[in-house]
């Protein structure tokens, strides 16, 4: 690939850069250098990752039961009524 100025200006508009003309110069000379480099990659030997399909996860049945955890909940309540937690009315009537 042929590096030039037109180029490099070309980049930065594409990429909405706001270059000094300084800074297109050290561009000019490093562009080149990242693009050798990333081209290597293409060189690096790598192996096809096989991954075996998730295996199916048995869930244990939904049944209904009674719970100590809502009786220790309902324990706490400042004011009960029945089976529920008695607060003080939100809205007055």
């Amino acid at each position: 690939m042929d590096f030039n100025q037109a180029l490099i200006e070309k980049l930065a508009t594409l990429a909405r850069m706001d270059l000094p003309p300084e800074q297109e110069k050290d561009f000019l000379v490093q562009l080149p250098k990242i693009v050798d480099y990333v081209s290597q990659l293409g060189n690096v030997a790598t192996e096809p990752i096989v991954t075996e399909p998730p295996q199916a996860q048995s869930a244990r049945a939904d049944e209904a039961g009674s719970s100590q955890v809502k009786d220790e909940i309902l324990a706490q309540a400042p004011e009960r009524q029945e089976q529920f937690w008695r607060v003080p009315s939100v809205f007055s009537s």
